[in-house]
């Protein structure tokens, strides 16, 4: 059940039984005193015969539980009187059953076909708690069963002292109990009202009024997550959205603003080649290019800016065409180990010349992993060549392998300058540098990572990334494993 209709149940139950603890009490101060805190009901003068008509009433039921059948239906109705304390402020008129059968001595003239008669049923509560509000005839039909359990009716007359005594109770004591029973449920909504209030108008307003915020443009604030377990839930993913929308905008505008220092960079980046490119190829053509020595220098420099040139157009190639989805891939089953090695061993051969330290662990894991060497191979330069732009000279560059959770893990960690925890959030994202400043003296588009992450992501694996300011960074490339080789 709904846990907002189980309270509400749950509090009207409450002030149901309340409501019947309180006509009990109200009945019982009455019938000790007559009085109602302070309002009189029956003056105490008349309380001997209110009581006398109500046992009286009683008592002819009681009759009938020690009685059988055939001795009250043959028993005469004057002595029935006689015999059970019956006239007093009652007059037995008649004896009968379902069957028309009367007693002895019974009134058969009566008519009883009116339906404002008083009848009072086999249960005693029934002349206390639901006595009618005003008694319309003094003509009483009392139903009830005998010992050996047949159905029997007492028609009687209330004298009319009697009739208005217990017209003044009924009608008295029906004004409190209504009136009780109205303040009650009114005072119920006071309760009930504050409950929604405070558990949904209230948290519901505050989500209006945050949605508007959002729709505003506004996502610097947070929402409280208060109120019953289903606003909670409700306000806990709004807040979540919020946080989510928050973070897309702060990402978003990193992104322009990386974009646009992007262009910045590819400006400087072109135009230093171009115009040492430039400069280079005018001293040729003016003559200075004579030596041979330098005309090699002058050649080599010309082919490694060039070779610059080409690897950053390659770079802004690449990422348009996975971004438009023509990037395609040309996989094939390898073993990881003789993949990784066939990956690693020209790495390997280039650092003989660095000043850098390469450790490689082997024997690498072997195991099935379907791949286009030609792309990973490009992946793995790329990290590669990152960590040497960020790792100081002299510094280690630490490569594993290993099976974790069906797939082939290979890790690179280093001892690079590290990256900073507000940064690493978004190193995988496109066009995005940390440190403006020197990435730009390191050049690089900023997208290498970007394009490296879409391509393990193309092989249907991924990639993570953790790191600490000043003590290096460690990224982990995982592809699935196939089922055999």
């Amino acid at each position: 059940m709904n846990k907002l209709l189980f309270r509400v149940y749950l509090y009207l139950l409450i002030m149901v039984l309340t409501s019947l603890v309180f006509i009990s009490s109200m009945q019982t101060q009455i019938f000790t005193t007559g009085e109602f805190y302070g309002y009189t009901i029956i003056q105490k003068g008349e309380l001997h015969t209110f009581f006398q008509s109500l046992n009286e009433l009683m008592r002819t039921t009681f009759i009938t539980e020690a009685k059988t059948y055939d001795e009250l239906i043959n028993t005469p109705i004057d002595e029935l009187e006689a015999n059970y304390g019956i006239g007093d402020t009652l007059s037995l008129l008649a004896v009968r059953d379902g069957s028309m059968n009367w007693a002895p001595g019974s009134d058969k003239k009566l008519d009883l076909s009116d339906a404002n008669v008083n009848f009072t049923s086999k249960n005693k509560s029934y002349i206390r708690y639901i006595l009618p509000p005003k008694m319309s005839k003094e003509i009483w039909v009392i139903s009830a069963k005998t010992s050996d359990g047949m159905d029997i009716d007492f028609i009687c007359r209330s004298d009319e002292d009697s009739l208005r005594i217990m017209n003044n109770y009924a009608r008295k004591a029906y004004k409190i109990q209504t009136r009780f029973i109205i303040f009650t449920l009114c005072l119920s909504f006071l309760p009930i009202g504050m409950f929604f209030y405070f558990s949904y108008i209230r948290p519901l307003n505050k989500l209006r009024h945050a949605a508007n915020s959002i729709a505003q443009g506004n996502l610097d604030f947070s929402i409280e997550t208060r109120g019953l377990d289903e606003i909670k839930d409700f306000t806990k993913a709004f807040e979540n959205m919020r946080h989510e929308l928050e973070e897309s905008k702060k990402r978003e505008a990193l992104i322009l603003e990386n974009r646009q220092q992007l262009i910045t960079n590819i400006s400087h980046d072109l135009r230093t080649p171009i115009t040492s490119i430039s400069g280079y190829v005018e001293g040729l053509l003016d003559g200075k290019g004579e030596n041979p020595e330098r005309m090699d220098r002058y050649l080599k420099t010309i082919k490694s800016k060039t070779e610059y040139l080409n690897s950053m157009i390659n770079d802004l190639f690449q990422f348009s065409q996975i971004e438009l989805g023509n990037y395609s891939l040309n996989c094939k089953l390898w073993n990881s180990r003789e993949l990784t090695n066939s990956l690693l061993e020209p790495i390997e051969l280039s650092f003989e010349d660095l000043d850098w330290n390469l450790e490689v662990i082997r024997p690498f894991p072997s195991a099935p992993i379907n791949v286009d060497h030609s792309r990973i191979s490009q992946v793995v330069e790329n990290i590669v060549q990152n960590s040497l732009k960020y790792t100081p000279v002299g510094g280690s560059i630490h490569i594993e392998g290993s099976i974790e959770d069906h797939n082939y893990v290979l890790t690179f960690s280093d001892t690079g300058i590290g990256i900073d925890k507000d940064a690493l959030p978004y190193v995988f994202e496109a066009f995005f540098r940390e440190d403006k400043s020197r990435t730009q003296s390191l050049g690089g588009s900023g997208l290498g990572l970007s394009i490296c992450k879409k391509i393990v992501e193309m092989h249907g694996g991924h990639m993570n990334i953790s790191s600490e300011k000043g003590e290096g960074t460690k990224l982990a490339i995982y592809l699935p494993l196939q089922s055999k080789l």
